[in-house]
């Protein structure tokens, strides 16, 4: 009986083994199909790169064309230094399938940024003849750094090209900090830079112990006592405006928020600190695409329009905000967004959800979709959605423990009390709607949690819900 006992025994382990060895085999075998997805993904972009950068270049002369070409070099030496590349690793002949696998993701996503800015530039003196595709950009007069304050002291600066920062009283170019209900802004007037002066450089300096605000110039020092700042509630957040080409200037950097993710080029003031900075070799505010960059071609509205397709195109069963485990997070999912739900603050909900590597998360951070029949209930819930984001509150957004609480930029509404249709069906004889609507860049592999909510007193909203996503 032993013998027999131990033979069995000997095959159960044996077979263990051959089944352990084929799941072994089938990971693997799925680890090289995503690295030669992931290769071939970066092998197209790279090219994609070239030819932006081409078609940029040839559209310059002289000493314009010089520059784009220092720009470039710069950009691959941070390139390089950013993804970990060896001296040789770039200029391999063998390039880029030398790489290993994180390595070919790094430089995916920072050549894709980097042919975004390419494909979108112009010009130093702000024209938009040699903009290479401008239908990649959606027109903004201005831009708020979703990373608000309402204590301490802060520090953070704003560069501007010179040929921006000579002619920012004719665009309207305005800087300094906002709180939602004002706006303490720096109006450059007429500048004049000394000749070796590529840049203008503004220094804010934000204490909100003290509610005071002080700035310094290339020709301007700080002076001894600042504008004082209103007390309220709602966080501060820098911000610039600009009636004039402000998108292409954001996307091309010629107008740049250093918030502390590079040397500051004055002094930081004794007992500030810089107004945002990670440790982390991803720094998360970048993962949030800026308003003024369309994705998937869609501006903020018409993604909101789309959240509301893929939300209400469906069962009342499959609807995804009744969700508690994430189980509905696939369904109706299709083409380059990839859509969240939100939820009712009070229902404490935590979802779990697998998402594709590649795609954008398209975050509903607060949203409501507001229906009746009286004419005047619709008028009372139209001059709600009107006022919006003004009418909401205490909106968030969490990635990884990294709170971005100004995200005002990110808002759509509508409110002309029109018909609610969705996939030919007519749902209500009259709807508006409002919320706050972020769309993310591709999400590095691996697991993240995001949290987001916000409130809308005005009807009684409070939304809230955590996600756990999976990025596979």
């Amino acid at each position: 009986m032993n013998r027999l006992f131990g033979s069995r025994s000997l095959a159960i382990a044996v077979l263990i083994q051959a089944l352990c060895g084929a799941c072994a085999r089938a990971d693997e075998a799925a680890e090289r199909a995503s690295a030669a997805a992931a290769l071939a993904a970066l092998s197209a972009q790279d090219a994609a790169l070239n030819a932006a950068f081409a078609s940029a270049r040839v559209k310059l002369s002289g000493e314009d064309r010089e520059n784009l070409l220092d720009e470039q070099r710069k950009w691959v030496r941070a390139r390089n230094l950013e993804c970990g590349l060896g001296p040789k690793e770039a200029s391999d002949s063998r390039w880029p399938a030398n790489l290993s696998t994180d390595k070919v993701e790094c430089v995916l996503r920072t050549t894709q940024a980097r042919t975004q800015i390419l494909a979108g530039r112009q010009d130093i003196a702000g024209r938009l003849d040699s903009i290479a595709d401008t239908g990649r950009m959606a027109h903004v007069e201005e831009f708020t750094l979703p990373m608000g304050r309402n204590s301490g002291k802060w520090y953070a600066e704003v560069t501007i090209d010179r040929g921006i920062a000579e002619t920012a009283e004719k665009a309207g170019l305005h800087i300094g900090i906002d709180n939602a209900d004002g706006f303490y802004a720096l109006g450059l007037g007429k500048v004049k830079l000394p000749p070796e002066q590529p840049v203008e450089v503004v220094g804010l300096m934000v204490d909100l112990d003290r509610r005071t605000f002080n700035w310094r110039t290339v020709t301007l020092p700080f002076s001894d006592d600042g504008i004082p700042l209103a007390v309220g509630t709602r966080s501060y957040a820098i911000k610039v405006k600009g009636a004039r080409n402000l998108e292409y200037w954001l996307a091309r950097g010629q107008v740049k928020i250093n918030y502390g993710q590079a040397p500051f080029k004055y002094t930081m003031p004794a007992g500030y600190s810089p107004w945002y900075y990670s440790r982390d070799d991803e720094d998360p505010i970048r993962w949030l695409v800026p308003t003024y960059e369309r994705t998937a071609s869609l501006e903020v509205k018409q993604t909101a329009s789309a959240f509301w397709d893929w939300l209400l195109d469906r069962d009342a069963a499959e609807n995804p905000t009744l969700d508690r485990t994430g189980s509905l997070c696939a369904a109706r999912q299709k083409g380059q967004l990839w859509f969240l739900a939100g939820a009712d603050a009070s229902a404490r909900i935590e979802r779990t959800c697998t998402v594709p590597f590649g795609t954008n998360v398209v975050i509903p951070v607060t949203s409501a979709m507001l229906t009746s029949d009286s004419d005047d209930l619709c008028a009372a819930t139209a001059e709600v959605a009107r006022l919006s984001p003004h009418t909401i509150q205490d909106s968030f957004l969490e990635i990884d423990a990294w709170r971005f609480d100004r995200l005002q930029d990110y808002s759509a509404s509508e409110f002309s009390c029109a018909p609610l249709t969705v996939a030919g069906q007519q749902l209500a004889k009259k709807a508006n709607w409002l919320g706050l609507w972020v769309t993310l860049r591709p999400l590095p592999r691996g697991e993240h949690t995001i949290s987001f909510g916000g409130r809308v007193k005005a009807i009684n909203a409070d939304r809230k819900v955590t996600y756990k996503v999976l990025v596979k």
